[in-house]
Formats: C-alpha cells, sequence, structure tokens
C-alpha cells in the first residue's frame, strides 16, 4: 500500500527586523488541522515551514498570523486564493515591525 503525504507548498520566512519573532503560525481557511508554526525566529535569519493540502480541494487563503506583546492577534492573507495543487515556494520577508505591533511584510513567490 502507498501512503502519500502532499506538502504544498513550503513558505520561507525571513525576518529583517532587529528583534526575534516568536509564535508565527500559517493557516488556510477552514483548515482544519493544527497550524504550522514558527516557534521563534532570530533577527536576520530564515526559517520555513510546509502546508499540508491532503483533504483539500479548489483555492483557499492562505493566512500568516502572530500575537503581538499585548495579546492582539494580527493576521495577514499571504495568497487570497492559493489552489490546493500549488507547487511553488513562498518567500515572505518581514521588513518591519511597527508600532502597533503589526508587520511590514513582502511577499514573493517562485
Amino acid at each position: 500500500m502507498l501512503f502519500t503525504s502532499q506538502a504544498l507548498p513550503t513558505i520561507f520566512v525571513h525576518n529583517k527586523t532587529k528583534s526575534a519573532i516568536n509564535n508565527l503560525y500559517f493557516t488556510y481557511e477552514g483548515y482544519r488541522s493544527d497550524d504550522p508554526v514558527i516557534k521563534k525566529l532570530e533577527s536576520s535569519k530564515i526559517d520555513s515551514v510546509c502546508m499540508y493540502s491532503k483533504g483539500y480541494c479548489g483555492t483557499k487563503s492562505l493566512i500568516m498570523y502572530y500575537y503581538d506583546n499585548n495579546k492582539n492577534k494580527h493576521k495577514y492573507t499571504i495568497f487570497d486564493r492559493l489552489g490546493f495543487d500549488y507547487i511553488s515556494n513562498i518567500m515572505i520577508e518581514i521588513l518591519s515591525l511597527e508600532d502597533d505591533g503589526s508587520f511590514k511584510i513582502k511577499v514573493d513567490a517562485d
């Protein structure tokens, strides 16, 4: 019996801020599994997570979110309509941490 797991896409996050970022979560709209997380991303470092799409079809929004020091949730739509069969990498650059706790980000895809 052949078992397959789909890990689509791989999301790379580059922290270009001057401080570490904790607990960056990723999810699809309507995702029913545990959200993948980057626990700690040091300044000037790159880390990655994979989004599993097994059992999902159609298009969904890909969302990154985190909670700031005041427990406010900041949510970013990385792709508004990402197909379940998307196989390219996604690079998210966190350019700065704003005064309100939000990030200024840039998104590129292969």
